[in-house]
This record gives structure tokens, sequence and C-alpha cells, in this order.
């Protein structure tokens, strides 16, 4: 009995103290996500990693090591921030606030069957658009064939591909830039905005580049553009408004604006992208205020924060000789003084990394006083240190003035896509050596798949025993997952399994739904209550769609239409997935009753 009770007390002290922990990660992290918020990265950092020690739950865990990666990626960010003259603002509804963007021509955007914005290129021949890749939201590009017929779309490049979603992309007015907003690339949180920029001797986008702090903020930032008129830079954002609204904010062209390191103060000052008065008088300069620290803590953090000012100012002046050795050399004509010029150059470039170090060494040393007055329930204003937003000396310029106008949407786009030819075979069989899949991606839909390796890096296909297809996809993390076979329904991936097995005595079946992973268990369910699908086919219509049929078409579906092209040469147009017989027989219906022929329904399969 007395055992019973021990044992009984010692599971509810354990329950207790699992509680505890549990409630102080979540406790850290909200103190984590505050600051995080206020662009004070590096205190966010400290209490995520403190929350992160105080849990043992694994997908906790792993969220508190994203965060902490998010505020190094801050940090970098607020080292190189410009400080953009904002001409005006407006916040609007978030579901149209792109028919504020008046400068792009209605001829070069519109919108897809799903009601997405597509953007072209200014030869209009050249399509970019969002669309799901297996559960995320990735870049897609088309070419323009004939009439409304686009080539097979095609994703924007291996390094525009992140484990989220990248979204909205718009042309720059000459063709050169695309610009979009990503989940999962390199930002400081929420959606950044990237530009790439085409590189005409391979023929392809270059690699993206953050537009940096504070284009991209801490919210989400979409459909950054600049006015073909050289006066405007254009983005909307949620960084100071509700779920349901975005602010579109005017910003004053640059187009190589002055970039320096800034505080978290400066910061969230410069991230309210604030509208600047024509004519407003620059503010008294306050007398400084004199303060005594009693608290030995509070007068070492005024005292470092004096010295990260100092180094600040220091790092400020050496980034200006910089900019003059540089503009001097590249106006140098005589090679001697050119090259005294670039020797001192590296001097300068010298000067700066040893700052830069001792700027990170102030700035652990504040971090680190922070935390232990955090410990001990010391306030610190910090307020009355940090450094004030400097007032930069600049030429009075009368900003041109900018007026809103809301435009009538987008029309939907008469697209008809090329249907991509299967050239590789799915097929599950086992050969002399193994076949890694072309692509990784697993479409919408149920399937299963046999999972046989997990591991820090890749695997050589002569080392996977002849299996076809492999699939190797590399996960947020960076470790890699091989998975075999692509099975449709549970009893063939099962068939297959012992093959497998006598390789790889620890593989399993895992189960997938629109890209997205989920357990073998609940995708048996899901495949019990599975029904065919349906398409309708068009094989009269070689020269394409007429476009009162298109017409009817797109007022009764939001589907894509595909084209293909038969062995024999017939060109065949299809329009997929519908649920039921029904659902596409009333489309037929009204296809016929416009005159349309050639028209059957098929079940996909």
């Amino acid at each position: 009995m007395i055992v019973n009770k021990a044992h009984t007390l010692l599971l509810f002290l354990l329950a207790a103290t699992i509680t505890c922990a549990a409630q102080t990660s979540v406790a850290l992290e909200r103190q984590a996500d505050a600051k995080f918020s206020d662009y004070d990265f590096a205190a966010a950092q400290t209490l995520y990693r403190q929350a992160y020690e105080a849990s043992g739950d694994a997908a906790f865990r792993n969220r508190m090591v994203e965060m902490i990666t998010q505020c190094d990626n801050g940090l970098s960010m607020l080292s190189f921030a410009c400080k953009p003259v904002v001409v005006a603002s407006k916040t609007v509804p978030a579901n149209n606030f792109f028919l504020y963007y008046k400068h792009i021509p209605a001829e070069r955007w519109g919108r897809m069957a799903d009601g997405t914005l597509a953007a072209l290129d200014p030869t209009l021949r050249k399509m970019f658009f969002s669309r799901d890749n297996g559960g995320q939201s990735d870049i897609y590009t088309s070419t323009l064939v004939e009439d409304n017929l686009w080539s097979t779309p095609a994703l924007l490049g291996d390094s525009h591909i992140s484990p989220a979603d990248e979204v909205m992309p718009v042309v720059s007015y000459d063709g050169k830039k695309l610009y979009y907003s990503s989940k999962g690339l390199f930002g400081m949180g929420g959606y950044d905005l990237f530009v790439c920029e085409w590189d005409e001797s391979s023929k392809s986008w270059g690699e993206p580049q953050n537009l940096g702090f504070p284009f991209s903020s801490v919210g989400d930032d979409f459909l950054y553009s600049d006015t073909p008129d050289g006066n405007f830079s254009i983005l909307a954002s949620n960084r100071a408004c509700g779920a349901d609204s975005v602010t579109i904010y005017i910003l004053q062209f640059k187009n190589a604006p002055l970039k320096s390191a800034v505080t978290a103060a400066e910061a969230r000052k410069i991230a309210a992208l604030e509208v600047r008065k024509q004519d407003a008088q620059q503010p008294a300069e306050a007398e400084e205020e004199v303060v005594s620290y009693d608290d030995p803590l509070q007068r070492s953090y005024a005292e470092a924060m004096t010295a990260y000012s100092s180094l600040k100012k220091t790092l400020a002046e050496l980034t200006e000789r910089q900019l003059e050795l540089q503009s001097r050399i590249a106006a140098a004509t005589d090679e001697a003084d050119r090259g005294l010029l670039v020797r001192n150059l590296s001097t300068a470039e010298q000067s700066m990394f040893e700052k830069q170090q001792e700027l990170r060494t102030a700035q652990d040393k504040i971090q680190s006083i922070e935390m232990e007055c955090l410990t001990k329930g010391i306030e610190l204003d910090r307020s009355r240190f940090e450094e004030a937003p400097q007032q930069t000396e600049e030429p009075e310029v009368q900003l041109p003035e900018y007026e809103f106008v809301r435009l009538m949407a987008p029309a939907y786009l008469t697209a008809v896509f090329e249907e991509p030819e299967e050239k590789f075979d799915y097929t599950f069989k086992v050969l002399d050596e193994a076949v890694i899949a072309d692509n990784a991606v697993l479409e919408e839909g149920l399937i299963y798949q046999i999972q046989i390796l997990a591991g820090s890096g890749k695997v050589a296909p002569r080392q996977l025993h002849g299996f076809s297809p492999v699939f190797e996809k590399k996960q947020s993390n960076g470790k890699y997952v091989y998975c075999v076979g692509k099975f449709s329904k549970y009893a063939d991936a099962q068939k297959a399994l012992p093959s497998v097995k006598k390789y790889y005595s620890s593989a399993f079946i895992v189960a997938f739904r629109n890209g997205k992973s989920m357990s073998v268990v609940n995708a048996r369910k899901a495949e019990a209550t599975i029904t065919d699908k349906y398409q309708l086919v068009f094989s009269d219509y070689p020269g394409g769609i007429p476009a009162d049929i298109m017409q009817v078409i797109r007022a009764n579906c939001s589907k894509d239409i595909a084209r293909r092209t038969s062995e024999e040469g017939k060109v065949i147009y299809y329009i997929a997935p519908f649920d039921s017989i029904s659902e596409a027989e009333s489309l037929a219906s009204k296809l016929r009753e416009a005159g349309a022929k050639g028209i059957s329904t098929d079940i996909i399969k």
C-alpha cells in the first residue's frame, strides 16, 4: 500500500514537473515573440534558446530552432538597412489590394482560372504565376505557343523553391527583374520580398535576393514594383494593420539607397513607414538628460550602450570612407594613383571588419546584461539607453504627389496549357541499377510510398539496390529522405513491401494526400471513400477552342484547360478534374447548347 502511494506521488510530481516545464517554455516563447515583433532580435534569440532548453517536445523545439534562425537573419538584415522616404500610404481590403496598382498596364497581368494573379513580361509572351506544388505554392512560368495556347508550366528554378510558399510574382516594366514574396527563403519572418534578374547569357533567372529591411519586415510584404516614370517604388504590407487588410506604401524611388546598421529602436521607427510631410519642421534638439544609475547592472548597461553607439558611429564613418574610395577608384585614370587607392580601400575594409567584430562583442555584452536583469526582475528603460534615430541632413527635394486610383479587376486569362508528356515510368520495379525519379514532388491525390532511408547526406543510385522509382526528398532541416514507389492503393504498396524489406528491413509504408504527409490509418480510411474522377474531352478543335465556347467554359468552370497531342498527331483538349459525372455532364450540356462539338466525359485513370 505504501509502495503504491509512493509510486502515485512520484507520478504526480513527474507530471507536475513536465507541466511546469511546458508552461515555462510557452511563457518564454511569448516573451520572445514580443521582442521579435519589436525587431529586438538579439533579446528574442536568447529567449527562444531558453524556451528550447525548457521544453522536451520535439515539434516545439523544431519551431524554436526556426525562430532562432530567423533572429540571425533579422540581425543580419538590420546591419544593412536603408531609410526610404514615404510619399503616401493607404489601407485597403486584403482581397483586392492589387486593384490600386495603377502603374501596371491592364495587359501586363490577369487572373488564372482559380482567381490567382498572373504577371506577363513586356512582350506578353512570358507568363508568371504561383500554383500548388505538392502542398506548397511555387512560382511557375509559361511561354506563349500560339493564340491562347501556352507551354507546359515549368518551375522558375531550384533556387526559388523553399519549404514554404512563394507567391505573387510581378515583372519589372523593362522585363529584366522579377519580384515575388517568399515565406521560406532567407528572411526575417512572414512573407519577405525578393528580386531576381534575367541572365541573358544563361537564358535563366538569377539567384533570388531579399530586398532587405525595411521593404521586408516581420510582417507579410507583397507585390513590390517600381513605376515606369522612375518616381516611386510601391509595396503592400500587413505590418501595421488588421489581418483582413493591407497598407499600400508609396516610396520615393532610389536606385542605390545608402545602407547602414540600425538599432532595434531605429528599426521600429523605420519599419512603420510613416508618410513624410512636405514642409515638416525639424524638431528642436532636446537637452541631454543626465541620469544617475545607482544599480550596478543599469550602470553597466548604460556604459555598454554608449560603447555600442560609438562603434556604430565609427562604422558609419568607415562606410562613407569606403564609398568615397570606391568612387575615386572608378574615376582614376593613372595606374599608380589607382593602386594607392586600392591599398587604402583594403585597409579601410580591414578596419571595417575589426570594428564589426567589436560591435558583435558589444552586442553580446548588452544581451548578457539584459538577460541578467530579466532574471533578477530589474526593469530596464531601453528608450533611455537606445540611440535615437539620427536626423540625416538631406537636400530639400519636392516630393512628387501620388493619387490612389482603384482600377477594374484584371480579366480572366483564356490560357490553355500544353499537357506535359509522361516521359518517366513510375511503375515499381527492380532493375540492375536504381533510378531516381525526375520529380520528387507528389501530385494531388492520395499516394502511398515505401520509406527506406533518412540521413544527413545524399545516397548514390548504386547503393539503392536497383529499385525504381526512388524519390529523393530534401527536408527543411537539411536531411534527405528516400522513398520507393508511387502507389495509389495501399494493397499495391503492401505487395511491393517484401521486395524492399529484403534489403531494408526497417522499411515501412508512408502516405501523402495532396503532397502532405498523413498517417497510413487515415489514408486507408480516405482510400475507402475515394470515388472516380472525371474529365471533359474535346476532340474536334485542332485549331483551338473557339472564343465563344471558351467564354462559356470560363463562366461556368474554374478548372485549367490542358492540350495534348496523341501519337497519331490528333489535338485533344481536357478540362479536369470533376468529382462526379453529373458535375462534368452539367458543363458538357451547357457547352453543347452553345454549339460545342466532339465533347465526351471520361474517367481519369
